[in-house]
């Protein structure tokens, strides 16, 4: 494996530096830095992490796509805006994982509204109970309000 696949790998994923690292057993204060240096070339990646990352990889990918799938089969208990979130953010639809950053660009909100809609949306799916009342969750209180 080559440093410019590793880096489209991992962000495939939506893995961060330390997530690689953890997923091959990289331990020690400068492993964020080492996997940094192999996306970008200046280190060549040893032979056995790079099998090491193969395995990793897949296997991530399998279990995100489960993930997936369990998400797929609860949307329904979502408001649309929440879903839309949950579909961006996880790639429900084409397997590509979106930052918070780039979900709030399509949906034209801030980053922390789509938090928000996330944390949201993830407690209705872990709870189907509570799911039916199809209220967004409450605006912030502004200041000076008691």
């Amino acid at each position: 494996m080559e440093g410019n696949e590793l880096r489209r790998r991992r962000e495939a994923l939506g893995l961060t530096l330390e997530e690689v690292a953890g997923l091959i057993g990289r331990a020690g204060p400068n492993r964020r830095q080492t996997i940094s240096q192999w996306e970008r070339g200046v280190k060549p990646i040893p032979a056995g992490d790079s099998e090491r990352l193969l395995v990793a990889f897949r296997a991530e990918a399998r279990r995100l796509s489960g993930l997936r799938r369990r998400l797929r089969s609860k949307l329904d208990l979502l408001t649309p805006r929440q879903r839309d979130v949950i579909v961006l953010r996880y790639g429900v639809e084409n397997g590509t994982m979106r930052s918070l950053e780039d979900v709030a660009r399509v949906l034209k909100v801030t980053r922390q509204a789509v938090a928000e809609i996330e944390e949201y949306a993830i407690k209705r799916i872990g709870a189907p109970q509570t799911a039916r009342s199809g209220a967004e969750p409450p605006a912030p209180a502004g200041r000076g309000h008691t």
